[in-house]
């Protein structure tokens, strides 16, 4: 009996098998989309990112290189105000955190919109 308990642990052992709990070792990933609305001046920006769990929650936050962002900065979604806008583009970032994985995992996406 003690030699088939040693071959499955050596069996365990190089293929990787271990008594540890599963973990998922890889975060979860964004990403993000831009268009533009029926207002000429203004693009609607979305977030899509994993939720690996109900405990597992991302959190949105959005930057822009120039325009003015005109929704909540933390959602899911965005609107962007390009109206006062000089330049031939903006550059969207969007950082998502799920602070609650077990590797307290982040992501940052960007977009650029051409605005002429």
């Amino acid at each position: 009996m003690s030699l088939i308990l040693s071959i499955l642990s050596i069996f365990a052992t190089a293929f990787g098998v271990s008594s540890e709990p599963f973990a998922v070792e890889d975060c979860p990933s964004a990403t993000a989309s831009c268009q533009k609305t029926e207002n000429q001046n203004e693009y609607r920006c979305v977030a899509f990112a994993n939720q690996p769990s109900n405990k597992h929650v991302p959190q949105y936050l959005w930057h822009t290189s120039t325009g003015k962002i005109v929704a909540d900065r933390k959602g899911q979604r965005i609107m962007i105000d390009v109206q006062q806008v000089e330049a031939k583009s903006v550059i969207v970032t969007l950082k998502v955190r799920w602070p609650k994985s077990p590797r307290a995992c982040e992501a940052t996406v960007e977009n650029t919109i051409s605005l002429r």
